[in-house]
């Protein structure tokens, strides 16, 4: 027996949402490349059980995740006007301004629900969460509702275009054509209609009637916060954004702080102070990560939060700014890969690393064996070294080294003819002249 219905014991807008996700009934294809099926769309959406509303929503590939919990929390706190210019829509103003947070939410028992991440998020935004019991969808009917909504309308439009059908022949991954951004449109089209469209089946009540409030849910959703008040506003979006980012422990070392293989920097008194303490150490660091960039760390200091990104100056660390928690993990997953192909073949070079050193060992000292020992080995160790200092360089020269030794000297090359030596003139005698008589002889000649 269903003795109450769904508002019972909801204390106006915001008090409630009812939350879940939905694999939507069509096939997509990549938006980089559309020759490329990725599978079904997921939507997550949270509908005010008092009003109808539908508060948030997000659509990704994420499903059973606290990745795709938060792409949906993530919606409370932004700009919906500055969502819908990414798609090329238009949001007038008050019909989908919902920055609040919720008192408590509502959701199946799920993986991500149950996780310690999503209970840590909803205990540091203040949200109770109510999970229901299993197969008790019907107590979050207001979000099951939603869903079917969402394919009866669209279902029609899409048939033979990526359309899942319960047939043998149903071809959509063959004839799917959209995109997850055309489903992004798809459903923030249905969101706001929704939020503008009469619900005939609603409780009204008496005082709703008098005051000619129709049953709309952004009607619905104005006359409860002056009823019952306003919802808990979403003030501070850097505290909202600290407490949506995943938990990781890093570690402060004398190269910054260090998560993961990845280093990170920041411009901030406290963390120098903590660095050069560091020393040889390292010191566990909470810290808070966006899976969807790897690019910067927060964490609290005192008082004050901390943004830390990462160090342009280590080699191969920057390129990661931008780059999603996935494509990092990949990109180590194949960098080992990378390695062990090699392995084999690191093995055999240390293998013939060692027999070669073994040989050389084996050669000295088998001459060793072989020389008669003399008490004045270790005599005249400085004039020793200066001897063979001097063999040694004469046995390594730089023409010895690059063959250069028995190459002929380059002769310079001008544009201008040699000039030719005159013959040197017969001596007609052999008599023996002095040096003035010969002096005199030249100056003749000049």
């Amino acid at each position: 027996m269903l003795r109450a219905d769904n508002p019972c014991n909801v204390q106006g807008p915001g008090d409630l949402f009812e939350m879940d996700e939905v694999e939507m009934d069509v096939s997509i294809v990549s938006e980089a490349d559309q020759t490329k099926v990725i599978g079904r769309p997921i939507v997550h959406a949270m509908v005010d059980v008092y009003s109808r509303m539908i508060a948030a929503v997000s659509v990704s590939l994420e499903n059973n995740s606290v990745l795709g919990f938060t792409n949906c929390l993530l919606n409370l706190g932004e700009d919906n006007k500055q969502l819908c210019r990414r798609f090329g829509l238009e949001l007038n103003d008050g019909l989908w301004d919902i920055n609040v947070l919720p008192n408590r939410i509502r959701s199946d028992r799920g993986s991500e629900y149950r996780s310690k991440e999503v209970k840590r998020i909803c205990n540091e935004l203040d949200i109770t969460l109510e999970l229901v019991p299993p197969a008790m969808g019907s107590l979050k009917g207001q979000v099951e509702q939603l869903f079917h909504q969402y394919h009866s309308v669209q279902n029609d439009l899409i048939e033979g275009r990526g359309l899942i059908t319960k047939r043998h022949d149903s071809n959509h991954h063959k004839t799917a054509i959209h995109t997850l951004d055309d489903i992004w449109v798809f459903v923030i089209n249905q969101t706001i209609a929704h939020n503008m469209m009469t619900m005939a089946e609603y409780p009204m009540t008496r005082d709703m009637v008098n005051k000619s409030v129709h049953p709309i849910p952004l009607e619905i959703w104005d006359y409860g916060c002056k009823k019952f008040g306003a919802p808990r506003p979403i003030t501070n979006l850097d505290q909202f954004e600290y407490s949506i980012r995943r938990e990781v422990t890093a570690r402060i070392t004398r190269k910054g702080i260090e998560w993961n293989g990845l280093f990170y920097i920041a411009n901030d008194p406290w963390l120098a102070e903590q660095i050069t303490m560091a020393k040889g150490n390292s010191v566990p660091l909470k810290c808070r990560l966006d899976e969807r960039n790897v690019g910067s760390l927060w964490f609290i200091a005192g008082n004050h939060l901390v943004k830390v990104g990462l160090n342009q100056n280590r080699a191969g660390n920057f390129e990661f700014n931008g780059k999603s928690l996935r494509a990092y993990e990949e990109f180590k997953a194949k960098k080992k890969e990378l390695i062990k192909e090699k392995a084999q073949a690191d093995q055999e070079i240390r293998c013939a690393r060692r027999m070669g050193m073994e040989a050389t060992m084996n050669d000295a000292v088998r001459i060793a064996d072989n020389t008669a020992p003399s008490d004045s080995k270790t005599k005249n160790i400085r004039k020793n070294r200066k001897e063979e200092s001097i063999t040694f360089m004469e046995s390594n020269t730089i023409g010895s080294r690059l063959n250069t030794e028995e190459t002929p000297p380059m002769i310079p090359m001008n544009n201008t003819e040699p000039e030719v030596l005159a013959e040197p003139e017969p001596q007609n005698n052999s008599e023996i002249v002095s040096f003035d008589e010969a002096l005199a002889k030249i100056m003749e000649k000049m």
